[in-house]
């Protein structure tokens, strides 16, 4: 009778070989405990791996983070080094031109336009200087209206109106028979009076009435009656002359102005000289009412007046001073006075 081994088919361990039974009965571990810690050991060292990757990508990012920030920053300083890169070119692109002055725009009609405001011609403040105006010399003692006036209508003046006004005066006391107060000749006191009593129909807006109007007590009073008579006041003025009438032809010729050309340039004179303009002027006309005989009266429908003498003054700004005039003659009388050569060109 033979045996025969048991067989199990239930049984979980089966050696397949001595080596492994003789492992099995060494003393340790047994072998599924060494799977296990394998697996273990095996997990371990890949996390440990794992981890070590993240950690050398984390610092490898950084730097490289850090690097391009720092790239940025020399591009943007226009510190960059080496220029024969691709990318630091495109970036210097992107980033623009270095300096701002080159970034321009050209228009439709070619004209160019600068992203910088160009420089201004502004004067400093500090070579601004402005002036004071008002009286110089002379005209600074002037305490009332009297001196103020003789300063401008200076006693020369009023000497050469006397010697002419009474040649006048001789010539057309001739057609009276009897000799009167009305028609004798007059003197610098009297013609100074003549001008005060015009100045005061101006300052009253009387200077629009006839002299018969004026001397009406009713009407303005007994202030012309108080200085001289009616038929006094319109001889003289009358007979009132600023020139020589005997070459007064010959000048006529090239200045309509003559009558009263050197009275004027006197007042203009004394004009500037006593008075020290601003530092702002204006430039601009002014139309006199005038309705009598005169070869350059003008008409300009737009002025209140519409008939007149238009003189161009220059006045201060400030006080509204009159510091020069120059009446205006007509276009071609002004070409000759101007330039007295040009006809015999």
């Amino acid at each position: 009778m033979e045996y025969e081994p048991f067989e199990d088919s239930s049984s979980d361990f089966l050696p397949s070989s001595e080596e492994e039974d003789s492992d099995d009965m060494l003393p340790g571990p047994s072998k599924g405990k060494k799977k296990t810690d394998y697996k273990k050991s095996q997990s371990y060292s890949s996390l440990s791996e794992h981890t070590s990757q993240c950690v050398t990508l984390a610092e490898a990012f950084e730097g490289t983070k850090q690097n391009s920030k720092d790239r940025h920053v020399e591009i943007a300083k226009g510190l960059t080094t080496n220029e024969d890169s691709l990318e630091e070119d495109v970036t210097v692109d992107l980033l623009g031109p270095k300096n701002p002055s080159q970034i321009s725009l050209r228009g439709k009609n070619g004209h160019r336009w600068s992203a910088v405001a160009g420089k201004t011609s502004r004067i400093p403040m500090k070579n601004k200087f402005h002036i004071i105006q008002g009286p110089t010399g002379v005209a600074k003692q002037a305490l009332d209206p009297l001196e103020a006036f003789i300063l401008f209508i200076s006693n020369t003046v009023i000497n050469e109106i006397v010697q002419h006004t009474n040649v006048e005066i001789c010539i057309r006391s001739e057609n009276y028979k009897d000799k009167k107060a009305t028609t004798s000749s007059t003197c610098v006191m009297e013609i100074k009076a003549l001008l005060g009593l015009l100045i005061f129909s101006g300052a009253l807006k009387n200077n629009h009435l006839n002299a018969q109007s004026l001397f009406d007590e009713t009407l303005c009073g007994t202030t012309y009656k108080a200085v001289m008579s009616r038929e006094r006041f319109k001889f003289l003025i009358n007979c009132l002359r600023f020139d020589d009438k005997g070459t007064r032809a010959d000048r006529k010729e090239t200045d309509p102005f003559a009558p009263i050309r050197s009275i004027w340039e006197e007042l203009i004179s004394n004009c500037k000289i006593f008075y020290k303009a601003g530092s702002y002027i204006t430039i601009d006309e002014q139309l006199l009412a005038f309705r009598g005989r005169c070869p350059f009266r003008m008409y300009i429908p737009t002025k209140p007046a519409k008939y007149g003498i238009k003189i161009v003054m220059v006045c201060d700004a400030g006080t509204k001073y009159m510091v020069d005039a120059s009446p205006y003659i007509g276009k071609k009388k002004l070409i000759k006075i101007i330039c007295p050569w040009q006809n015999t060109m």
